[in-house]
């Protein structure tokens, strides 16, 4: 019986020894080689997103100011909001676009649930998701042609009453708008 337990307690500290050497190498392989989820998506860091104000506003004169960064850039199209924590309310990200064409978004390495909304060329709404799943790789597409694409935190779109009625209003769409 002795000679059973001492064994018993032999494997155990082998055991032990080894978890601990191979946690004590991996630490060590991760301090000389460190590896940033930024970096293995193909960014040393994220963007740096300019920032402004935009508005959405309803037939009924009903208007909802929101901060947004700018997604303009194919880079920054393809970092948007992955790794993003909450979004405060009134806050998000609007992606823009040189041509109206029908849009793909997904949530791969976002962790938070998101509202994203599709305008076309004029700023109107062309569809809605809600409350979008995190992490997930399913496509949410535009029904239609989009040019511009809001993000906003999952729930913004309910709360605020927000429907296909409202308009995206930016300076350079009103531009537009007021030549057609």
């Amino acid at each position: 019986m002795r000679d059973a337990l001492i064994a018993r307690f032999n494997f155990f500290l082998r055991a032990r020894f080894f978890y601990c050497s191979l946690s004590i190498w991996l630490g060590l392989l991760i301090l000389v080689n460190p590896v940033s989820s930024f970096e293995t998506i193909g960014f040393e860091s994220r963007p740096n997103f300019t920032t402004t104000e935009v508005t959405l506003t309803d037939d009924n004169g009903n208007t909802h100011l929101f901060f947004v960064e700018i997604a303009s850039s194919p880079k920054e199209h393809l970092f948007g909001l992955m790794y993003s924590s909450p979004l405060p309310p009134g806050r998000g990200m609007l992606f823009l676009f040189n041509r109206l064409e029908k849009r793909k978004f997904w949530m791969k390495n976002t962790p938070i649930s998101l509202d994203i909304l599709f305008f076309d060329d004029r700023g109107r709404v062309v569809n809605i998701h809600q409350n979008t799943k995190p992490l997930s790789l399913r496509h949410y597409e535009s029904e239609r042609p989009s040019q511009f694409v809001l993000e906003l935190g999952g729930g913004e779109v309910s709360r605020l009453g927000i429907t296909n009625n409202f308009r995206l209003r930016l300076p350079i769409l009103e531009q537009i708008n007021e030549r057609n």
